[in-house]
């Protein structure tokens, strides 16, 4: 299956529906969540706000509600798991079997382990019927019951779930490409073998497995799980005479806790009938939401990890996988708000999911990702969030911030230069050329604090090469030369000043030479200037980089910087 983002919302919709019934549960737990429910219905009726944060709280925390939404989670990476390519010869075979097959069915049995909430063992069966005709059927049970039913209808471009205790259901769709997209990637237990010997495996020998002679091999990398664990180990036998797969085993961790994930029962090119992939909604039935699916690019996941931040208070996942992003962000609509979060807060979490499917596309295509969240915040404007390999030696980079820039190997390009130039370097001097090749908004910055210092809280008319470094040679020759000579003690202070002057002006420079309409105000700008317009430049269609007089940075729209540059006439 696809898309869990849209199906988390549904769930959390459904749970906090005035009308779910959730009887299949544990009689504790079953009280526990119908008197949740009992005040989110007398919140409908204008009782106290209190009433109300508590049904919050209670549904949030429920087991059902953190188990069903970790179900499809595990669902749809498990069933969407991308092709990574490559073959063991040995297991060759194996991989014709499977792809020749037209039909099959399993079942996956997971198991939640809690490191947080001790004692909290959640498990949930489900069965996967898969078509290469007719699409493919999901049914998910908790304590024996079904809870939801997922249909993929490949020639509608759409994906339906039905929840039967609510008398509800949902339908996501999409757009030709990107069914297309899906349709090439979706592989379920095809894709398993080519994904665990893509990643490189041990060899497990043999063994037994319900009288079956089988053979197996090991997997240890978060690529396993789909990009939903920090980390985690598979684990796949295959019958020896047959060469079809019997066992899959994956156990994961994530900051929530560890996950088993068993899919067995295989039965392959068994008959299944049309009819079993028709959602045949009754007509009692409500539609729930129906929703388009979010595009899978870099744009979706920084809106997922703006509006993670601004529901945390400027805190990021502590890592990218699903199922920690989902208890962190969950715990953090708990702690923002006492009671339900807005209607439209809600509504936006359906990009959260698109932070980690965008990490899991990375992952998946051995992009080298580097993720600091759990080490980075708003705060830190300039410190990389996270970087991915968009080209050899080359990367694209999220700042703290949540600014993006292509930034490049720098040793590996000052040693083809050198290489093709037959030129030698002093190692004193590899520094210095190395922050050439990588100037940015930090050489701006340093430049401009070393002008303050000079000017008594101002800043220079131009900072236009020649014109800047003519005029800061005679500044720092009166700071720092006695007669004709450096005063002694000074010479690296005066070394280092001169060169952040000069990279200031070279940063400056490399805007207007990229034509990225640069405007600089430093002959009407003081230090005093807070809320002013020094600098700024832009970085996307809609977008600018400000520096202010006092050095303060920020993002603005087109529209916003109109306004700030106002106070300028």
């Amino acid at each position: 299956m696809k898309a869990p983002e849209n199906i988390e919302k549904f769930l959390k919709k459904f749970y906090m529906s005035e009308q779910a019934s959730l009887k299949g549960d544990s009689e504790k737990n079953k009280q526990a969540v119908e008197d949740a429910l009992s005040a989110y219905r007398r919140t409908l009726n204008k009782r106290p706000v209190v009433v109300k944060q508590n049904a919050w709280r209670i549904i949030m925390k429920s087991r059902i509600t953190k188990l069903t939404v970790a179900t499809v989670i595990i669902i749809a990476v498990l069933i969407g798991i991308n092709q990574l390519g490559g073959s063991s010869v040995a297991w060759g075979n194996v991989i014709n079997n499977v792809e020749q097959v037209q039909t099959f069915t399993c079942r996956l049995w997971t198991k939640m382990t809690s490191t947080i909430d001790k004692g909290t063992d959640q498990e949930a069966e489900i069965i996967v019927y898969d078509s290469s005709w007719y699409g493919s059927r999901i049914d998910t049970y908790v304590d024996g019951k079904v809870i939801s039913s997922i249909y993929s209808q490949p020639r509608q471009n759409t994906c339906v779930m039905v929840i039967p205790e609510a008398k509800k259901y949902t339908r996501m769709s999409f757009t030709d490409e990107q069914y297309r997209q899906m349709q090439a990637k979706e592989k379920n237990p095809r894709e398993f073998i080519k994904l665990f010997l893509a990643i490189g495996h041990t060899n497990l020998g043999r063994d037994t497995i319900d009288s079956v002679e089988v053979e197996g091999i090991e997997v240890n990398s978060p690529k396993v799980g789909g990009g939903m664990f920090e980390s985690a180990i598979g684990r796949l036998w295959v019958d020896v005479e047959t060469e079809f797969p019997v066992l899959m085993e994956i156990e994961g961790i994530s900051v929530s806790g560890k996950t088993k994930i068993v899919m067995d029962e295989f039965q392959w090119d068994v008959k299944l009938e049309p009819s079993m992939f028709e959602p045949n909604i009754p007509t009692d039935y409500t539609l729930l939401a129906e929703v388009k699916m979010l595009s899978l690019d870099e744009g979706q996941m920084i809106k997922g990890l703006r509006l993670f931040a601004e529901i945390s208070g400027g805190r990021y996942p502590s890592s990218l996988a699903s199922m920690t992003v989902q208890e962190e962000f969950r715990n953090a609509l708990e702690e923002n708000y006492s009671g339900e979060p807005p209607r439209e807060v809600i509504e936006k979490s359906m990009c959260i999911n698109s932070i980690s499917a965008f990490y899991t596309k990375l992952l998946e295509e051995n992009k080298k990702v580097e993720y600091h969240g759990d080490k980075i915040t708003t705060d830190d404007m300039d410190a990389e969030l996270m970087r991915w390999e968009i080209a050899k030696g080359e990367f694209r980079v999220i700042y703290g911030d949540l600014r993006t820039e292509n930034v490049v190997d720098k040793n590996m390009l000052l040693d083809m230069a050198l290489k093709i130039s037959g030129e030698k370097l002093p190692p004193h001097k590899r520094g210095k050329v190395l922050r050439m090749l990588s100037l940015n908004e930090k050489d701006l910055i340093r430049g401009l604090g070393v002008w303050l210092k000079l000017l008594d809280g101002k800043y220079p008319n131009s900072l236009e090469p020649k014109v800047a470094v003519k005029r800061s040679n005679s500044l720092l020759k009166a700071k720092y030369y006695d007669a004709k000579q450096v005063i002694k003690g000074k010479e690296k202070e005066l070394e280092e000043k001169t060169y952040d002057l000069f990279f200031a002006s070279a940063f400056y420079d490399k805007l207007v030479r990229e034509k990225k309409d640069v405007a600089y105000y430093g002959d009407k700008i003081t230090i005093e200037d807070s809320d002013k317009v020094l600098v700024r430049w832009k970085i996307s269609d809609n977008q600018y980089r400000i520096v202010f007089g006092n050095l303060t940075r920020k993002t603005v729209t087109t529209k916003e910087l109109v306004i700030l540059e106002k106070f300028l006439e």
